[in-house]
């Protein structure tokens, strides 16, 4: 009889060392890439290596191997919104780690409570149901935090939602006159009676450079709608970047509209550009009927389906409808204005 509560005892031992270690991690907050207005930049530690002992020799020279290391690639800034998604993610996984956990150690317990009052050890079996309870409570405490968390962020993501898709009124398109990088002189009064369509550019922006390198989402738009009364340009406003830089895009991606140069900001200002790529569509009458993001995957995807916003907006301006959104919160880079003059 000794010997089988002495065994019993130790299997409540390991247990309870498991137990203890159970939940440690669902205390941790899961890790998020900062929502940034710049390019992302990605680090990696950096790994030790072993050298291998050197043998000398008379007359003979010994070249140590070069090592060349790839930089790492950028990663793209996320949105808040993206942000909020992937925690939310996050949680529900932490969610359904603990209650299969718990599950799992709460039929150990039962299990060797069992083999305790089997073997007549009262007293272990006793401390195994205060265990059991004891551990249920906390359980219930760590999942309800958790689920409380998960409902304030489903709240937040829904504002977020709504506050992206605000019908906002027409409004006039401020004037310009800006010269393209190859040298011609483009003014809005160009396409007088056309629908115009303005794509906020940098090509050192990676939420710009995915519309171009991963995707041909601009191009592919721009040829879809040219012979349906619909201009595109291109305008960047970032104050350092170089007329042969913004040619030398133009030649690499075939571009069929041009790049237009305001690196003193004014017009990027007057219009509100706040990222890299800000849509603007002016109807044919200079009114700005849609301005804000191309579409609704920052991270290249959606969850709830694709929706690229100009192409929506420009067949319902085509077929003689009113824009149905008006306005989708931009996401992007900043736009890299210099001083203001």
């Amino acid at each position: 009889m000794k010997v089988l509560v002495i065994s019993v005892s130790i299997l409540l031992v390991v247990t309870v060392t498991a137990i203890t270690a159970f939940g440690q991690d669902d205390t941790k907050q899961p890790v998020l890439r900062s929502s940034s207005a710049t390019e992302g930049e990605s680090s990696s530690p950096a790994r030790e290596i072993q050298k291998e002992p050197q043998i000398s020799l008379p007359g003979v020279r010994v070249r140590s191997p070069r090592m060349s290391v790839k930089p790492p690639e950028p990663q793209r800034p996320v949105s808040r919104a993206e942000e909020i998604e992937q925690e939310l993610a996050a949680l529900q996984a932490r969610i359904a780690n603990l209650k299969a956990e718990h599950t799992r150690l709460v039929e150990e317990l039962e299990v060797i409570h069992q083999l305790a009052v089997e073997e007549k050890a009262a007293q272990t079996a006793a401390r195994l149901k205060d265990l059991m309870t004891e551990r249920k409570r906390e359980f219930d405490q760590r999942l309800q935090s958790l689920e409380q968390r998960h409902k304030r962020l489903q709240r937040i993501h829904g504002r977020t939602e709504i506050m992206a898709r605000i019908k906002r009124p027409a409004r006039k398109a401020p004037a310009f006159t800006l010269t393209s990088f190859n040298g011609k002189s483009v003014s809005l009064s160009d396409y007088k009676n056309k629908i115009v369509v303005l794509e906020w550019f940098n090509f050192g922006c990676p939420f710009s450079k995915y519309h171009y390198e991963t995707k041909n989402t601009m191009i592919e738009l721009a040829n879809k709608y040219k012979d349906k009364n619909v201009v595109w340009l291109a305008i960047n406003s970032t104050s350092n970047t170089t007329s042969e830089a913004n040619k030398f895009f133009v030649r690499r991606y075939k571009l069929p509209y041009p790049i237009l140069d305001d690196t003193s900001g004014n017009v990027g200002r007057a219009y509100g550009a706040r990222t890299t790529p800000h849509m603007y569509i002016i109807d044919s009458n200079g009114m700005i009927v849609y301005q804000g993001a191309i579409d609704n995957a920052p991270s290249g995807k959606s969850q709830d389906g694709y929706i690229n916003y100009v192409d929506k907006a420009l067949a319902e301006l085509i077929e003689g409808k009113e824009v149905s959104m008006t306005y989708v919160r931009p996401y992007g880079c900043s736009v890299k204005y210099g001083p203001e003059k």
